[in-house]
């Protein structure tokens, strides 16, 4: 390193920004570190042929650890204990921690979707202010993230409400008690949990080139939808299907959402999760083992 500069590492975010924030104010880069990205594994040749292998077990550095083969279930069993006992424990009272490890829970069922803290304050039992400091915790130790929706409506009517997401979908999984990619594959919550991969893999992206996320969602009063928005050297509106096959009608809403914005700039984009990277008539079908290479 240079003289005078150094690289300080921290597992925990509370603690690193309580110990580093007023000491070196004005001096101090903060650089957010999550879960290993696609473009990660792909480099270290970790990524297997079927994506519902990859997304299942999440991208958390020890479950690639080739000497200790975790078990995932195993793993993220723990790991939620130890973010209860090392992060959480201190920001709110003894009393709750196992109604924190039920919110956490509720969350997952909502990966992909608005946020209703009205619900999930009616389903836990406790008060809204209480449900938006417990997603502040969840947001700061970077356990979940947010999307905003876009500011550009369009002359439409839009929702205001932000989409909650989970930044990895190993642990997505096990909190909605998907125990292997069969699971998955049958399961009700395998949209939203392809959805939350595919986002994740653009807010890593993003990060780890030291960039802003610049990631927004678009949906109108009568419920039209784009899925995500990327604002970045082009706007790419983007849809995220679980499919396999690259059919027209998964960039209908993508199409319409570019007619309307009426940009040169704006290009549409479709994320699934078949083995080819195409154009169609102007819309960029990306692989889910490409999607790296979106950014």
């Amino acid at each position: 390193h240079e003289p005078g500069r150094y690289i300080l590492t921290g597992s925990s975010q509370f603690k690193l920004k309580e110990n580093m924030t007023d000491s070196l104010a004005g001096r101090a880069a903060f650089l957010r570190l999550l879960p290993f990205s696609l473009r990660e594994l792909k480099e270290s040749n970790l990524v297997p042929q079927n994506p519902y292998d990859l997304i299942f077990k999440g991208f958390y550095p020890p479950l690639y650890d080739s000497e200790k083969h975790f078990i995932p279930e195993d793993w993220f069993e723990s790991y939620i204990d130890t973010y209860l006992d090392l992060d959480v424990k201190e920001h709110i009272t003894a009393g709750n921690i196992s109604t924190f490890k039920k919110f956490i829970q509720i969350c997952a069922l909502y990966s992909g979707q608005l946020l209703s803290m009205e619900s999930i304050s009616k389903n836990l039992g406790v008060s809204a202010p209480t449900v938006k400091q417990w997603l502040s915790i969840l947001e700061s130790s970077f356990i979940i993230h947010f999307l905003e929706p876009d500011t550009n409506n369009l002359g439409r009517s839009i929702v205001k409400t932000p989409k909650l997401y989970f930044t990895d979908t190993g642990l997505l999984c096990h909190l909605l008690r998907i125990e292997s990619k069969e699971d998955l594959l049958l399961s009700p919550h395998k949209g939203a949990v392809v959805e939350t991969f595919a986002v994740a893999e653009l807010l890593k992206s993003r990060y780890n080139n030291g960039k802003k996320p610049e990631l927004t969602f678009f949906r109108d009063a009568k419920g039209f939808e784009v899925d995500t928005i990327a604002d970045w050297k082009h706007t790419y509106a983007i849809e995220i299907k679980s499919n396999s096959d690259t059919e027209q009608k998964l960039s209908a809403n993508t199409r319409k959402y570019v007619s309307l914005r009426n940009d040169t700039e704006c290009r549409g984009a479709v994320f699934y999760l078949g083995d080819i990277t195409c154009t169609i008539n102007g819309i960029q079908y990306v692989s889910w083992h490409d999607w790296d290479n979106l950014i």
